[in-house]
């Protein structure tokens, strides 16, 4: 069942197994129906930041190496850019720039480093580094892939923004506070070529 499920997997990625000493190298595309944001929560309300998917610059080269039960990537990087991000209005949009210090670091830059898989299904395991305002932290997270015509990678990074040493902003004279966990939730559906 593991073997099955392994290379079923992979095939569909377009991930062929490959030995350690070798790299390989592939094109995907992320299609414009797929979804990313960034969500978090202030001590009265909850706010959404979603990223305009269809400003992907694609394709996206990836190059990869097999390691017994896991894919090891050298060149996977996905930048979004903060201009695409849309938080549902101009004052929050100021803030959410204000936050990552945009003006500084135009781009959070997700890159892939590592893909794990297990002998059951859905205990797939990504390693990602995120860089945030200038600073890079690697995060392990589960993530579900199914093929819905495409295939789709599903999952949620939580993540503290005091460990990027940013500083969760503060409104209406303190009595509006952001809570300092934000998560990047996201379903990419992905075309491998």
């Amino acid at each position: 069942m593991f073997r099955k499920y392994g290379i079923y997997i992979c095939a569909i990625i377009g991930f062929s197994f490959a030995t350690s000493d070798n790299l390989t190298n592939l094109n995907i595309t992320i299609q414009d129906n797929s979804l990313l944001t960034i969500t978090g929560t202030t001590n009265i309300s909850n706010f959404k930041c979603n990223f305009n998917t269809e400003q992907i610059n694609n394709p996206i080269e990836i190059n990869y190496s097999q390691e017994k039960n896991k894919l090891i990537f050298n060149k996977t990087v996905l930048p979004l850019y903060h201009g695409y991000f849309d938080c549902g209005g101009r004052g929050i949009n100021k803030d959410f720039k204000s936050l990552i210090k945009a003006a500084h670091h135009p781009k959070i830059t997700l890159r892939l480093k590592e893909v794990q898989y297990a002998n059951t299904i859905g205990e797939t395991k990504a390693t990602i580094s995120i860089e945030l305002a200038g600073v890079t932290n690697d995060y392990q997270t589960a993530v579900l892939i199914k093929e819905d015509g495409y295939l789709s990678i599903t999952g949620n990074l939580e993540l503290d923004i005091n460990a990027f040493d940013l500083e969760a902003p503060k409104k209406a004279m303190g009595l509006i506070v952001v809570n300092n966990i934000i998560n990047i939730n996201f379903k990419l559906f992905i075309l491998a070529h």
